[in-house]
């Protein structure tokens, strides 16, 4: 299983070869159903036979358009600050991936109280409901049922929605589509002979692209013609230990500069769409990694996982733990058998945040 699984992520990255045989044929028949499944769905849209609903507030869609991570829950903290500096009422609402509530839906924060759990609100939606005071977090698969209950219970003038580009049953405002800086479109293929969830043409409905983590330099894809084109990073902030509270506040929340912890021995762990970018992060800002373990990305960590986690750690003679916070929502009052355990917080930085900004007042209509 582990050969094949190799074999189709090759393929995935590059595309498959004469070499790839039966592995390669297979994914190339497949991909072409699934695209041309994608293309009816987006046409069953345009000729009304599928309804797209409308928000009663403005919408703020933030999304990409391949399998894996882009930045969307960065980009999705970055816009909430900035909506709630410029004095708009705001919220988010997210489909809760892996969380309990999907289906069902809710309010994971009403603004002041954390109401649900990362289990049940999903990971994702958990942590940003803990790092955004102030601004409500709902999920739920049904965005314009999200869309009212933010506009009825919380008065939301502005609701983004985290990764809803493909989502087209809500109208939206704005449209941005984020891209790995590197690798826009991934070998060009829809899944499962690429990482393209829709056809590289749907790329055209955005109304902006965010290229991200461009200090690791621009691939040679071609973007949306007369689309504007933005570019961030993702910079690390600090180091952050989380302790279980009780009552609905959110967990305590201690802060390390990224100086703390530079020559610090440690063994770092993860479970997100770019594990080794996590780790290559982490030396580069002076950590002394001595052992990585990979999982995959949302992983639900098991009992087995921390024991194998911590042995390698003891083993390897370290004192702490680091891994993302994404991870760490997942493991709020683990028991690291005297182990410290941090994260590394990620914040999104733009290349001229001022345009970034202009544009945004411009396409939304919001005063100075």
């Amino acid at each position: 299983m582990s050969s094949l699984r190799r074999r189709i992520e090759t393929v995935m990255r590059s595309g498959p070869d004469e070499n790839m045989g039966l592995t390669g044929a297979v994914l190339r028949l497949v991909s072409l159903v699934y695209g041309l499944v994608m293309r009816l769905r987006y046409k069953l849209y345009q000729k009304g036979f599928f309804k797209t609903g409308k928000a009663p507030c403005m919408v703020v869609s933030v999304g990409n358009i391949t399998v894996g991570g882009t930045g969307k829950t960065p980009m999705a903290i970055y816009l909430a600050r900035l909506f709630n500096d410029w004095g708009l009422n705001v919220a988010i609402a997210s489909r809760g991936y892996g969380g309990t509530m999907q289906k069902q839906g809710g309010a994971a924060s009403d603004g002041k109280d954390i109401l649900l759990t990362p289990a049940e609100a999903g990971d994702e939606p958990w942590l940003m409901a803990v790092k955004l005071p102030g601004v409500p977090v709902v999920v739920g698969g049904d965005r314009v049922k999200s869309a009212n209950l933010c506009a009825s219970q919380f008065g939301t003038r502005i609701l983004i929605l985290d990764d809803a580009f493909s989502r087209l049953a809500i109208d939206r405002d704005l449209n941005l589509l984020l891209v790995d800086s590197q690798a826009p479109f991934g070998n060009g293929h829809v899944f499962p002979r690429g990482v393209l969830r829709e056809p590289v043409e749907f790329a055209a409905r955005a109304d902006a692209v965010i290229r991200t983590r461009a200090d690791r330099g621009a691939g040679q894809a071609a973007l949306p013609q007369g689309k504007p084109v933005f570019s961030c990073t993702h910079k690390p902030k600090g180091f952050l230990e989380y302790f279980p509270q009780k009552g609905t506040s959110g967990p305590k929340i201690v802060r390390h500069s990224l100086d703390d912890l530079k020559g610090k021995k440690v063994a770092a762990f993860a479970g997100i769409a770019d594990n080794q970018g996590f780790f290559d992060s982490l030396s580069s800002l002076g950590v002394a990694v001595l052992e990585r373990l990979s999982f995959p990305d949302h992983h639900a960590y098991t009992l087995r996982d921390r024991n194998i986690i911590v042995e390698t750690a003891i083993k390897a003679d370290v004192k702490a733990l680091i891994t993302t916070e994404k991870d760490l929502v997942r493991l709020t009052g683990w028991d690291a058998h005297g182990l410290d355990l941090y994260a590394l917080e990620i914040a999104l930085e733009f290349e001229q945040a001022q345009k970034f900004e202009d544009f945004l007042k411009s396409k939304l209509q919001i005063g100075e």
